[in-house]
C-alpha cells in the first residue's frame, strides 16, 4: 500500500524567467503577465511544466483549495490569513503565502458528530467559534502558535448559537435559536462583557456587520435581510426573493450585500442603492460560507464538493 509523505520542505524550484513568477516555499507567486517553465526538484526526481500567467476577467472563478469534507464558513482577518471551518473540532487557517495550518482544537468526544459550524475574528485577530457540542460560543487569543485561553460567550442566552459577527466598537453579536420555533434572538456581547439579547423577524442563521455597524440578518420567512442597529432596533427589510436558503452574508467595502445560496450553489448579490437582486455567473455546489479578501475578491465554499472557489 502506497504511503503519502509531504517533502514540501525537501524540494527545490528552478524558474526561467523569475520576471514573471517565484517561489515562496511550496507557492508559485505572479509578478508579471507572461509564461515561464518552472521545474521542481527533489533527489534523482524533476517534475516541470509552463506556467501562464494571464489577466482573469471579472466574474471568472478558479478553485483556490480543495482537501477538506463539509466546508462552513470562512472569514478572513485584517492581515489576509483566511479562516476555515468545516463542522470538525478544528479551525484551519491558510495564511498570504499559501501555509495551511491548524489554528484550533477543540477537546471534543471522538462520537461527536459535529462541533464548530461558525467562525468569525476581529480586529485585535481574536479567533470566535460556536461548540455545537456545547451549546456554546468560544473567544480565543492568539498566543504566538495557536489560539488558546478560552472565554465563553453569551452564557446567559438559551438556544443554540449559531453566526458570529463583531463591529468596530468591539463588541459582538451571535444569533441564536432555540426560545421559539419561528422567531430567533441576537446576543449582544459588549467588550466589559455585559450581555444584552434582542429579538429577531424570524430564525436567523447567517449575520453580517457593514463598516456603520449596522447588522444584516438573514429572514427565511419574508425572503428578505433584515437591518437593524447595534441596539436592536429594526431599520428595514431588504428583498431578495429567493425561496433558497440563504447560509451566509458578506458586504463589500460599498455596501453591497453577497449572499451564499445554499441549494443552488449561486452567489446573490444586492448592490448599495438600488438593491435590485442579480446573479453572479456560475455555480458552486452546496455553499456553506461566503467571505472578501481585501480586494473584494469572492471566495465560496462547498459544502457537499469540498472546495473553496476564488470569484474574480
Amino acid at each position: 500500500m502506497g504511503r503519502e509523505v509531504d517533502v514540501t520542505d525537501r524540494v527545490t524550484w528552478t524558474i526561467a524567467d523569475t520576471s514573471i513568477a517565484y517561489a515562496s516555499g511550496p507557492t508559485l507567486i505572479s509578478k508579471a503577465l507572461g509564461k515561464t517553465r518552472i521545474s521542481c526538484h527533489l533527489d534523482n526526481f524533476e517534475a516541470t511544466a509552463t506556467v501562464t500567467i494571464e489577466s482573469i476577467p471579472k466574474q471568472d472563478s478558479v478553485i483556490f483549495f480543495q482537501g477538506l469534507r463539509r466546508l462552513q464558513q470562512l472569514r478572513f482577518s485584517t492581515d489576509g490569513n483566511l479562516f476555515i471551518c468545516n463542522q470538525s473540532a478544528q479551525v484551519y487557517r491558510i495564511d498570504p503565502s499559501g501555509r495551511f495550518e491548524t489554528v484550533l482544537r477543540l477537546p471534543v468526544a471522538d462520537t461527536a458528530v459535529y462541533a464548530i459550524t461558525r467562525l468569525a475574528v476581529d480586529a485585535q485577530n481574536r479567533l470566535y467559534v460556536n461548540d455545537l457540542t456545547r451549546n456554546a460560543c468560544h473567544r480565543f487569543e492568539w498566543d504566538g502558535k495557536k489560539y488558546a485561553r478560552g472565554t465563553l460567550l453569551a452564557t446567559k442566552s438559551i438556544g443554540s448559537k449559531q453566526s458570529i459577527a463583531t463591529n468596530s466598537l468591539g463588541q459582538a453579536f451571535i444569533t441564536i435559536f432555540g426560545r421559539s420555533i419561528d422567531t430567533g434572538t441576537v446576543a449582544r456581547i459588549d467588550p466589559d462583557g455585559t450581555e444584552v439579547e434582542f429579538s429577531l423577524r424570524s430564525l436567523a442563521t447567517s449575520i453580517a456587520i457593514d463598516s456603520q455597524d449596522n447588522i444584516y440578518v438573514d429572514n427565511r420567512r419574508a425572503k428578505c435581510i433584515d437591518v437593524f442597529r447595534g441596539d436592536g432596533t429594526f431599520i428595514e427589510p431588504i428583498s431578495h426573493g429567493s425561496a433558497d436558503s440563504v447560509s451566509d452574508i458578506t458586504i463589500d467595502n460599498q455596501g453591497t450585500l453577497f449572499l451564499a445560496l445554499f441549494h443552488s450553489g449561486r452567489v446573490l448579490v444586492l448592490p448599495k442603492g438600488s438593491r435590485t437582486p442579480t446573479l453572479l455567473p456560475g455555480t458552486f455546489g452546496t455553499l456553506g460560507g461566503i467571505a472578501l479578501d481585501s480586494l473584494d475578491r469572492i471566495y465560496v465554499s462547498d459544502f457537499g464538493g469540498d472546495r473553496i472557489s476564488l470569484i474574480y
